[in-house]
């Protein structure tokens, strides 16, 4: 999106992860193009903060904490499929509306069912079938009536670790499980699959 934009324009990144999209390796030839993120995850926006080229805060993408009209951009990469409600999605998409400037411009990334061969990913996850019983810890009955499209998506972690790095403890406190094969935990994440059309 950086060479679509005049220069030293503003990018912010709702639900920005890891950074990934404001690393300065992907802003080599950005124009002079700043971008700040924020991701729920205050672990995630350190990373995030760590190594970008703008900056990240503790932030939810459904209650930004930017001012109106404050970007040229906002992005939303991989961020709505993890809302577990149609609302809670709409919010998030009312944000990057209302933090864009008129005449900016949004880019927004979901997993859609027509982008894979449904053999190979849709066909293996693990459907939401009732409110409140998911049976996979960390969701319980604050999940919502599932939608048809709504899954369990297995999250493998690896075991092996850098020194000082405790996610294999965090992934089996939140519920995870030892899979021997390959040597990771294994957790479900929450997917909202879109379809054709949904986000129009």
């Amino acid at each position: 999106i950086s060479d679509r934009l005049d220069e030293h324009a503003l990018v912010l990144d709702l639900g920005c992860g890891n950074g990934k999209y404001m690393h300065r390796s992907q802003a080599k030839n950005s124009n002079g193009v700043r971008i700040i993120g924020c991701d729920a995850s205050e672990p995630l926006a350190k990373v995030a903060a760590r190594g970008c080229v703008g900056d990240a805060a503790v932030g939810d993408a459904v209650r930004a904490p930017f001012r109106d009209d404050a970007a040229d951009a906002a992005i939303s990469v991989a961020v709505l499929h993890h809302l577990s409600t149609e609302t809670r999605r709409i919010h998030a998409i009312r944000e990057l509306v209302r933090v864009t400037r008129v005449g900016g411009k949004i880019l927004i990334y979901v997993w859609a069912r027509e982008q894979e061969s449904e053999r190979a990913t849709v066909a293996k996850w693990k459907r939401i079938v009732a409110a409140g019983h998911t049976g996979s810890a960390g969701f319980g009955a604050s999940m919502p009536s599932p939608a048809k499209n709504d899954y369990l998506v297995p999250w493998h972690v690896p075991t092996y670790s850098k020194r000082g790095d405790d996610r294999v403890e965090r992934a089996t406190q939140a519920g995870g499980e030892f899979v021997s094969e390959n040597a990771t935990v294994r957790l479900h994440r929450y997917y909202h699959v879109f379809t054709e059309g949904e986000l129009d």
